[in-house]
């Protein structure tokens, strides 16, 4: 299979995952689309993201910065990780 039909096939994976409240099979699937293309900035976000939501703040940070070492110009990725830090009170 190639690496652009693994990427799409984890992509709708993880979709499911997440629409059925499996964060760690979503989580795993987009871990999955990651290393397949490891220059998609949003793809490592989303990985923050569900990292996020399952409390382990630490990793999700350094995904959300590995995302914008990808692409600065993401807004949204900006604002999370700026949620994060605040959340431990790093105003820095």
């Amino acid at each position: 299979m190639s690496a652009v039909l693994s990427a799409w096939f984890h992509r709708r994976m993880a979709m499911l995952a997440t629409l059925f409240g499996r964060s760690e099979v979503a989580l795993a699937h987009w871990r999955a689309v990651c290393r397949l293309r490891p220059r998609d900035a949003m793809a490592v976000a989303t990985v923050g993201h569900l990292l996020a939501g399952q409390g382990r703040r630490d990793a999700a940070i350094a995904a959300l910065e590995a995302s914008l070492a990808i692409d600065a110009n993401l807004a949204a990725v900006w604002f999370n990780l700026g949620f994060l830090q605040q959340e431990r009170d790093d105003h820095e």
